[in-house]
């Protein structure tokens, strides 16, 4: 999944369930790039980020910051015994603007025709 997002706070939650990774929580979906094969329902919801880190923006360095956009690339697994959530890529984030959307969409489109 590639979406734009922004998120509504930077601090990370420690997950509620045993062993699964902290969240970057109520990100806000400006647009979706590339919805996933099965889609769920998605409004605001929270991104699973293995290590603090993660929330740098791959092209600038900086951190991630509130009411920013965001290109995020992002994964939707299932756990064991049920569940499932989403997680970003590592180097997963990028600053959102027009050249970046257009390369993001190019190579999005790409990947839809070398999966058919």
């Amino acid at each position: 999944m590639i979406a734009v997002l922004r998120p509504t706070t930077v601090v990370l939650q420690p997950s509620t369930y045993e062993g699964r990774p902290p969240s970057l929580t109520n990100l806000e979906i400006v647009s979706v790039i590339k919805k996933p094969k099965h889609p769920r329902s998605f409004g605001r919801f929270d991104v699973e980020i293995d290590n603090p880190e993660m929330a740098v923006a791959a092209d600038t360095g900086a951190h991630i910051g509130t009411s920013q956009q965001y290109i995020m690339l992002l994964q939707l697994h299932t756990y064991r015994g049920g569940g499932g959530g989403i997680a970003l890529y590592p180097c997963g984030v990028l600053t959102s603007s027009d050249a970046k959307l257009a390369m993001v969409r190019d190579l999005a489109a790409e990947s839809e025709q070398e999966s058919e």
